[in-house]
């Protein structure tokens, strides 16, 4: 049996705000994901072991507050 998978694409023409909104939105994504990353290899280097999802999710947002 086979999946197939079915994709949509959408043009977006935000306006200026919605602009600076969904650019700012995104920048708190990159930012998160970076911080997560930044958690793992930090985990990896100290004692070879891979971040357990729900801790580092705790630290992710424990450095968001900080913020």
């Amino acid at each position: 049996m086979s999946k197939s998978r079915r994709t949509y694409k959408y043009r977006l023409w935000p306006n200026r705000k919605q602009r600076e909104v969904l650019f700012s939105r995104l920048e708190v994504c990159r930012q998160l994901y970076n911080d997560a990353l930044k958690e793992r290899r930090e985990a990896w280097k100290l004692c070879r072991a891979m971040r357990i999802f729900l801790h580092a999710i705790g630290t992710v947002a424990r450095l968001q507050a900080s913020r």
